[in-house]
């Protein structure tokens, strides 16, 4: 089905995923992962191979035809989140960063996991790979050096309204983190962010509002989400230094990603991303403790970091490498959905049937041509919507012609004559194999 405006020139607007225009690359795609999971006893569960430094990039426009980037654009970018993150300074606002594109993304539950895997191969995680990363890594000793982080982050916060907890509340507080992590649905925080930066062995940047805003847009609670999420336990010679964007807002997150590049020169060869708000706020690094260095000095760790200049001075930006351009590659997940918009665009364009109206003029008097014209039109509308399309005949095989065919049993239900009759068939069947 394609949503159309009226007019000729409607392009396809229905919103769609990579994934289900191609499921078989997006299953391909899953099922590697899966395989590239590897889990030891004590440490964090890692990806083997290269996986985990993927990073999927829309396709150049440049190389569709502007209908079909346009479609292909309206079809996957989240325009209402994109709307929310520009109008509140995240994102675009600064005109020498990269232009970023959030992606519709699933609200299940999940929807932190189908972001990263968005963001690094283009589909959901639907088979909850990255889930079951988690959770295997927040178990046991693997999981201290997180709850550590956790608790001393938490115990912050509650001496801030002058409380503190117990050695057992402590206990069972961290079990529901734990437990969070394993149960499908269950909505993710901010330190299950931090642990999958380790998994994955790269930065995690999100963008979040400071607040969060009521029915009327005031601010009612703050949101402590957003900030740079870096593997600050794992050796930074180990680690991709090219971030994850993800952004937050309302209880859900969706991935930023970028246009792919038709070409890169040696001096263009990165994307900037501000990690500064339009109003000058820093992104915090989270769960950084006194035993870390300075937030800048970790920062530069783990992150490729220049500035970039802005009207009255300059902001501090994260690189990553650019994304060649590689959408209408076999085997690339955004082919299948290439092909279906390209399919309706030449089924658009194909000659419609037109009503007598529209022969006529609007049936403002036409003459005789007119008339003649609306009739067969009519006649060719009465003779589409009669027609009947029947199944093929059944080929029946010996063996139930010897059962069935003597009994009349097969003659009675179709008739001897019928193309659906066995002697007819028996006629027309090709020897049994």
């Amino acid at each position: 089905m394609v949503l159309r405006d009226g007019d000729d020139d409607a392009r396809p607007r229905l919103k769609r995923s990579f994934s289900a225009a191609d499921g078989t690359v997006a299953e391909d795609l899953r099922k590697a992962r899966e395989r590239a999971l590897k889990t030891v006893s004590g440490r964090p569960s890692w990806f083997d191979g290269t996986h985990s430094g993927k990073t999927f990039a829309l396709p150049n426009r440049s190389k569709l035809p502007e209908k079909i980037a346009q479609g292909l654009y309206d079809s996957v970018v989240d325009s209402s989140a994109r709307s929310f993150f520009e109008s509140r300074g995240l994102i675009n606002w600064c005109d020498r960063a990269t232009t970023l594109y959030p992606l519709e993304t699933v609200g299940d539950g999940n929807c932190l996991l189908h972001a990263l895997s968005l963001g690094m191969i283009g589909v959901h995680d639907r088979g909850l790979t990255l889930r079951t990363a988690l959770h295997r890594t927040l178990l046991g000793n693997s999981g201290l050096v997180f709850r550590q982080r956790w608790q001393r982050a938490q115990a912050a916060k509650n001496k801030l309204q002058g409380f503190d907890l117990e050695d057992e509340q402590w206990e069972a507080e961290w079990n529901i983190v734990v437990g969070r992590a394993k149960e499908e649905g269950n909505s993710l925080e901010d330190i299950h962010i931090l642990a999958l930066s380790h998994i994955l062995l790269r930065p995690i940047i999100v963008y979040a509002p400071v607040l969060l805003e009521g029915p009327e847009g005031e601010g009612v609670a703050p949101v402590e989400m957003g900030g740079v999420y870096l593997p600050l336990e794992c050796d930074p010679k180990e680690c991709y230094r090219d971030p994850l964007l993800v952004g937050y807002y309302n209880g859900h997150f969706v991935p930023f990603v970028t246009e792919a590049a038709a070409s890169v020169s040696r001096n263009q060869d990165e994307d900037m991303f501000a990690i500064v708000r339009k109003d000058g706020q820093e992104l915090d690094v989270q769960f950084r403790t006194e035993d870390d260095d300075d937030a800048w000095a970790c920062t530069a760790k783990f992150l490729s970091l220049s500035h970039l200049e802005v009207r009255g001075g300059v902001v501090f930006a994260a690189s990553r490498k650019k994304v060649l351009d590689g959408g209408a590659e076999a085997g690339s997940v955004v082919l299948g959905l290439i092909r279906e918009l390209q399919s309706e665009e030449e089924e658009r364009r194909r000659p419609r049937l037109r009503s007598p109206e529209q022969i006529t003029g609007g049936g403002g008097g036409g003459g005789v041509g007119e008339k003649l014209r609306g009739e067969r039109v009519e006649e060719e509308r009465e003779r589409e919507e009669n027609q009947i399309v029947l199944p093929p005949p059944r080929r029946w095989t010996r063996a139930e012609e010897e059962e069935d065919g003597e009994s009349g049993r097969l003659d009675d239900r179709f008739g001897d004559t019928s193309p659906y009759g066995p002697r007819y068939a028996a006629r027309r069947r090709e020897p049994d194999p």
